[in-house]
């Protein structure tokens, strides 16, 4: 195997990890979200009806 084919497996490999990493944290924030929502369930609240600025990036995860 020449160095270009091992500089490309490593960087495969690499690349696989991260992509798994992305999906399990996606999968974490989603579960937060869930985790929340059953606990926040029976408590009207404005904070929660509208979001904050902070919240704003995390909103698409509701739809997963």
């Amino acid at each position: 195997m020449d160095e270009l084919e091992k500089k490309t497996a490593e960087l495969n490999q690499a690349l696989e990890l991260l992509s798994q990493s992305y999906d399990d944290t996606l999968e974490a924030f989603g579960s937060a979200l869930d985790l929340k929502d059953m606990k926040t369930a029976s408590l009207p609240s404005a904070s929660l009806r509208t979001p904050s600025p902070l919240r704003r990036p995390f909103l698409f995860l509701r739809s997963i």
